[in-house]
């Protein structure tokens, strides 16, 4: 994984691999909150969805979920307010809250069909995983209670873009029209039970979003690396070889002070893949211990990673959520 100057990665199995999102991706979704589909005694929990229309409803996009989809629409296409049709329909729960989403996209230009930006539609290792915190236009109210599986067509005014989204690519055009597949979904934090601590380990203390810190107060650094569960999640146990979904902060701990280390997916709200497999590892980016500490975990879990001082340097201190397995990875 990269430092807190490239906070976008993807780690991907044998190899740590930074990979910066595309604008759209990372104005809209890396800090973008998913609003709320929880269960409401007021009525519809999707009533802040983006609803069909007839721009949208003359949208096409064949082929399978993931993939490269063949698109059709009238040129020009106008819309005054964002509009969303169900292209192909999903299956399982919707996304809640501040869910990860993997998605794969393309953004065209309304008035003559030509494409803006896009993902790679190359396989797990190129989707955007991202994970929401304060709510963005377009693509977070575009996810609003989606399924998985789903593939979406929304067409919307350029009064809905976000000015970051011009960050990579300058977008002129009065209309857009975004098609979005839904890959897949996974936890947006750690959601298990608390553990107690264990004893000489730093406390980990979490916001409300999920982002977490720690006190070390007076303790000693461990003279020997030490892992230990801060939350025990219910979902399924991450098996070697299996590619967890994650989010990880680290620390450096010299003596009783403690500083953000180069590590840290929470920074961008994106998280990162990780392969289980303790033969991997890197001292100066992610350790081996990281990647041991994942084998047998469960998803839901949060995890703190202990690793001493080498050559005089200080010790580090990892926290790791654990949001998921990526099965098509």
């Amino acid at each position: 994984m990269s430092g807190r100057t490239a906070s976008r990665v993807f780690v991907v199995r044998r190899s740590p691999v930074t990979r910066s999102l595309t604008a759209l991706a990372a104005a809209a979704l890396v800090s973008g909150a998913l609003a709320g589909c929880v269960a409401s005694p007021f009525g519809d929990p999707c009533g802040d969805a983006y609803r069909p229309g007839d721009a949208s409803a003359t949208v096409t996009a064949s082929g399978p979920i993931g993939s490269k989809p063949a698109v059709r629409f009238p040129t020009p296409l106008i819309a005054t307010t964002p509009e969303l049709s169900v292209v192909q329909a999903g299956e399982g729960p919707r996304i809640e809250g501040t869910a990860a989403v993997s998605v794969e996209y393309t953004l065209y230009d309304a008035s003559d069909g030509s494409v803006l930006q896009a993902t790679g539609y190359s396989g797990s290792a190129s989707r955007g995983i991202v994970n929401a915190g304060d709510g963005r236009p377009v693509l977070a109210d575009a996810l609003v209670c989606a399924q998985p599986g789903s593939r979406l067509a929304v067409v919307f005014p350029a009064e809905a873009l976000d000015a970051t989204f011009s960050a990579e690519t300058e977008l002129s055009g009065t209309t857009y029209v975004l098609v979005l597949d839904v890959v897949d979904t996974w936890l947006g934090q750690a959601n298990g039970f608390n553990v107690l601590p264990q004893d000489g380990m730093p406390t980990v203390v979490t916001a409300v979003d999920g982002t977490p810190g720690i006190t070390v107060g007076t303790l000693d650094i461990p003279a020997e690396s030490r892992t230990a569960a801060v939350k025990a999640g219910g979902g399924a146990t991450v098996a070697e070889g299996d590619v967890a979904v994650l989010h990880v902060r680290s620390w450096s701990w010299t003596g009783t002070s403690v500083s953000v280390g180069s590590i840290d997916t929470w920074e961008g709200h994106t998280p990162g893949r990780l392969e289980a497999d303790p033969s991997l590892g890197d001292p100066a980016n992610i350790p081996a211990e990281v990647y041991s500490a994942l084998v047998g975990a469960t998803v839901g879990s949060q995890l703190i990673v202990v690793v001493p001082a080498a050559d005089g340097g200080s010790a580090t201190v990892f926290v790791v959520d654990v949001l998921g397995i990526d099965s098509d990875a």
